[in-house]
């Protein structure tokens, strides 16, 4: 028994032992949990709430995890003194090459009584090639025997991004700065209020000037000595304590703008507050002040994003070299900008491959005064995408490859309708539009430049193809390209109205610019000189120039038209007279031939991106199609009064015409559909899935209930005010049916008016029809009103043709009265 016992006392013993020691071994890195909560992806990101998730963290970075493509939110404020006297090591080791590539969201939290020491470079990340943004350190001391910073020591490559960030530590190192230090990178929106104490200097900077971009940087001293490339005016020292609200304001006002370029996405944004000092507003990202910041500009090309300033150009510029390319992005142009008070950096970046590859608009206004003094100097220094409507005017632009609008050149992109005024000096060579431009091409642009040595007026080097464009200096060096209408004029000619005409003139002629894009020129008499047109409606002007240019042409198209409608006209009525057709109306074809017109017309300015080519607003013919239905039915109704009506068929008699003309549209419509539906399924390349879809969709469009309110695969655009012909007859004809008189002198007036001030009222117009009104689309608003118009027409037209007998030449009056008021 008493060995039984000690065997057991052992045992006990021995398990305490174990248990002991297992606890002493955890606890020497109790602090570093090993796990972090989380996926890593955007919807489900690694969370830091604690310190010990911090330290966490910084050990997979510095063991070799690069959290690449990764997600890190900080949910909650970091205290270090919880965690009394502990040393923080960076995460990431320049030496070791350990380096965080993801995306770490401080989220409006700071992190307090950071304290970290070493001999090699010190900062809270050691090495990023990724983005740390919405962090502040709010208080701690940053110390090395080498480089020194608050949020960041090392770039790895140049895709680093530091955004919206701040820091109040102080730094202590050979070399320190705020917020980075030997960084490589990109700095955005960030403030310091730290001492940065060296050897040579003690007093708050935000990095040592050797990093790279920075943009929105504030700090309590000099920022930095070096050259910003003209974002010198977007850097400054900190305010005084007073006007803390106002630097908030500018911080806020700054992250506008990157949400706008795309810098940070608007659901990572958080915004600022300012009491003491500005601190993040954490709960902006969840209330009601957020939605405020909300980008009107989505880049589309209904809705480009606007340059309208010099700044606006300079984030532009700023977040292609960043590495944001814009690839099928729209940017549009919205004031001259005078670039004279900045040297200029070029957008994209040829070393490192950073280019803009989207749609610059300069929508007919000018970048002036452009000094430019780089290697490869233009506005752009690498481009991949389309400007056009843009100049360039009273430029300095030097550099060993110069070119006005661009440098060089990547895939195929396009210059078009752009002017470049001023001088180029290169030590090799350059060109007043381009450089060197691989398989790019030029057309309708001109220049008109100082004739130096080695310059041409539109390339000197490779191009794909130059067309009607012209220079006062020879305008190409080489020739194996296509070359088509370029020309060297004078000056003289330059400036001139028949320049102007020109330039015009091939806008039409060159199929390969897109019509929709453009601006037409003009002889500013003035000031003698040639410059963009900014009408309300540039292809109208386009079209008179291109009549001017072709009245042959013009003349033989009309005499065609009108022969096609006389002899159309002709040929119904030879039909009628044979086949005895009472019931066939000469006037209703005529106006279905102008209604054909008239949809046509608007459709051809939609194909060639203005609706408003042919009509104000481009919708003219859907209310007159509206508007002779109704005139027609009201005529029907009353050439049927007569006849007795009994309440329970009217009914069944409303349905009857309804189908009537149903049955007569259909067949057409349906043609069409089907024909179309095949022909988008094929250009689009759509999947067999969403092809299923598309043709569940396409069954309401077929049975035209799209006003209703139902899904549809809208892939013409006539269903619309086809579906609300259908539905509003349903509505409109029993009235008209049951008592003429009354809808016509009452009803009809006032649905005309109350229907049409709602609609002017709540949309602001009378073009839209897919607005939704709470009950249907407001297509059938816009029926219903002008139907009613139409019935209003018959009726003072009938009461105008029988209160006397008219003669010749008054009828004559009366019908030119009558088109007038239709027109």
């Amino acid at each position: 028994m008493d060995k039984t016992k000690n065997y057991t006392f052992i045992k006990l013993g021995a398990a305490v032992f174990l248990f002991l020691f297992v606890m002493y071994f955890y606890s020497i890195d109790i602090k570093a949990e090993s796990r972090l909560y989380g996926e890593g992806s955007r919807e489900m990101p690694y969370e830091i709430n604690t310190p010990q998730d911090l330290i966490a963290f910084q050990q997979e970075v510095n063991s070799g995890n690069t959290f690449a493509g990764c997600y890190i939110v900080q949910k909650q404020n970091i205290d270090f003194a919880m965690l009394e006297g502990y040393i923080f090591n960076p995460i990431g080791n320049i030496s070791t090459g350990a380096y965080f590539a993801g995306t770490y969201n401080g989220n409006g939290h700071y992190i307090r009584n950071l304290i970290i020491s070493s001999n090699e470079d010190a900062a809270l990340f050691g090495a990023i090639s990724g983005t740390v943004e919405n962090l502040g350190i709010e208080s701690g001391i940053v110390q090395s025997s080498n480089y020194a910073a608050g949020i960041a020591a090392h770039a790895v490559g140049n895709t680093a991004l530091i955004i919206n960030c701040y820091n109040k530590a102080e730094i202590h190192g050979s070399k320190a700065g705020g917020i980075a230090v030997a960084f490589d990178g990109h700095i955005i929106n960030c403030w310091n209020s730290g001492k940065c104490i060296t050897p040579s200097y003690n007093i708050g900077r935000i990095t040592d000037c050797s990093s790279g971009q920075m943009l929105y940087v504030y700090s309590e001293d000099e920022i930095c000595t070096q050259d910003f490339y003209g974002q010198k005016d977007y850097s400054e020292v900190l305010l005084t304590s007073d006007d803390w609200t106002v630097l908030s304001a500018k911080l806020n006002k700054n992250l506008d703008k990157c949400i706008k370029f795309g810098i940070i996405p608007y659901g990572d944004a958080v915004f600022w507050s300012a009491s003491n000092k500005p601190y993040f507003n954490a709960e902006t990202s969840e209330n009601a002040l957020k939605p405020a910041h909300k980008p009107k500009e989505d880049g589309t090309a209904k809705n480009p994003v606007a340059i309208g300033s010099l700044e606006d150009l300079i984030v532009l510029r700023f977040a292609v070299n960043y590495g944001i390319s814009y690839s099928d992005m729209y940017f549009e142009q919205t004031n001259d900008i005078d670039a004279g008070n900045v040297l200029w950096k070029p957008i994209g970046n040829i070393a490192e491959q950073k280019m803009f590859s989207g749609y610059y608009n300069g929508n007919g206004y000018n970048i002036k005064n452009l000094k430019i003094q780089e290697e490869y100097a233009g506005l752009f220094e690498y481009f991949g995408g389309s400007v056009y409507n843009l100049g360039i005017t009273n430029s300095e632009i030097q550099g060993k490859y110069v070119g006005g609008i661009a440098c060089m050149a990547y895939g195929h992109p396009q210059i078009y309708n752009c002017c470049v005024t001023g001088s180029l000096v290169p030590y090799y060579s350059g060109g007043g539009i381009v450089y060197e431009f691989g398989n790019g091409e030029i057309m309708n642009c001109w220049t008109m430049i100082e004739a130096v040595d080695n310059v041409y007026g539109i390339c000197p080097s490779s191009l794909s193809k130059a067309a009607y464009s012209f220079s006062n200096i020879k305008p190409l060096d080489k020739t194996d390209f296509e070359i088509q209408n370029v020309e060297e004029i004078s000056i003289q000619k330059i400036k001139s109205e028949v320049f102007a005409e020109l330039l015009n003139n091939n806008l039409y002629c060159n199929i390969s610019i897109p019509l929709e894009n453009i601006l037409p020129w003009e002889y500013d008499a003035e000031n003698n000189k040639v410059t963009y047109y900014n009408c309300q409606f540039p292809l109208v002007f386009l079209f008179i120039t291109w009549i001017k240019c072709h009245k042959k042409v013009c003349l033989i198209i009309c005499l065609m038209l009108a022969g096609i409608i006389y002899a159309y006209h002709r040929k119904a009525q030879i039909y009628n007279a044979q086949t005895n057709n009472e019931h066939r109306n000469g006037c209703i074809d005529f106006l279905r031939i102008l209604f054909c017109l008239c949809i046509m017309m608007m459709h051809w300015g939609q194909f060639l991106g203005n609706p408003s080519l042919y009509a104000p607003c481009g919708y003219i013919g859907v209310p007159f199609f509206f508007m002779v239905s109704g005139y027609y039915m009201t005529k029907k109704v009353a050439s049927e009064e007569n006849k007795s009506l009994k309440s329970k068929s009217l009914a069944s008699e409303t349905l009857a015409f309804a189908a009537k003309k149903w049955c007569k549209i259909f067949p057409y419509f349906l043609l069409a559909a089907i024909i179309s539906i095949i022909m988008v399924s094929i250009f689009s390349d759509v999947s067999g899935t969403q092809l299923q879809t598309n043709l569940q969709l396409f069954t309401f469009e077929i049975l035209m209930l799209q006003m209703a309110g139902f899904p549809t695969y809208a892939i013409m655009g006539t269903e619309w005010y086809l579906s609300a012909l259908f539905l509003t007859l349903l509505f409109i004809y029993p009235l008209i049916r049951n008592n003429r008189k009354m809808f016509t002198h009452i009803m009809a007036p006032l649905l005309f008016i109350l229907l049409s001030g709602y609609i002017a009222h709540q949309f602001g117009n009378f073009t839209s029809t897919a607005s939704w009104t709470g009950l249907c689309y407001e297509g059938i608003l816009k029926a219903i009103a002008c139907l009613s118009a139409g019935s209003v027409c018959y009726e003072l037209s009938a009461y105008i043709s029988n209160c006397r007998v008219w003669n010749k030449h008054e009828r004559i009056i009366l019908t030119v009265a009558e088109l007038s008021v239709w027109l």
